[in-house]
């Protein structure tokens, strides 16, 4: 029971430290200047996505080794980031395998709504059209992360404009979603509801 505490807890701390970190970047933007402040909390809600993407799937495993969510042995390998190869002497060894953004963020969103019976609501969630937004935020936060020239670091109003939708989708989405998940008693999947 401790590791879904711990889980838990991770989990929202995370979110919380990291929201905030959000919204004082967000604060920090000015319409009369582009650069840093702009960069930064691209690079800031990015960091959010990411982090709390991997604490959710943390969280899913806890609850799949307490018995309380029902994961495919190939879910369980991907959440946990790992894989398995063979050495020369034929030993079979375990390798991190990391998830690419985009696919390893829906896979545990699919995951986490299915164990929660909201697959309709996470099926509706990513055919918003706030998750537009958030598909073309990461290819703005690839951009200014990895830029090649220097027009491709500086930002638009638009540009910030399509990361704050994201931003807004992707805490909406995560609030029902955890909100449900956190209500629900310590029993197996399909129990009663606080």
């Amino acid at each position: 029971m401790q590791q879904l505490d711990v889980a838990k807890a991770e989990l929202c701390a995370l979110y919380l430290g990291l929201q905030s970190d959000a919204g004082i970047s967000r604060e920090q933007i000015s319409p009369l200047r582009s650069g840093f402040a702009d960069r930064s909390y691209v690079r800031t809600v990015f960091a959010m996505f990411e982090g709390v993407g991997y604490a959710t799937r943390q969280y899913i495993l806890a609850q799949a080794a307490a018995g309380r969510y029902q994961i495919s042995t190939q879910e369980r390998d991907l959440l946990s980031e790992q894989t398995y190869v063979l050495d020369s002497k034929g030993n079979i060894k375990n390798k991190e395998s990391f998830l690419q953004f985009l696919p390893g963020f829906r896979l545990t969103i699919h995951i986490l709504g299915r164990c929660l019976g909201r697959e309709s609501y996470v099926a509706s969630a990513f055919g918003h059209h706030f998750y537009e937004s958030f598909q073309e935020g990461i290819a703005i936060r690839n951009r200014v992360t990895h830029p090649k020239l220097t027009q491709e670091f500086m930002l638009s109003f638009e540009e910030i404009e399509t990361v704050t939708r994201a931003e807004k989708w992707f805490n909406s989405l995560l609030a029902d979603l955890l909100g449900d998940a956190f209500e629900r008693r310590s029993g197996p999947v399909g129990g009663d509801v606080i």
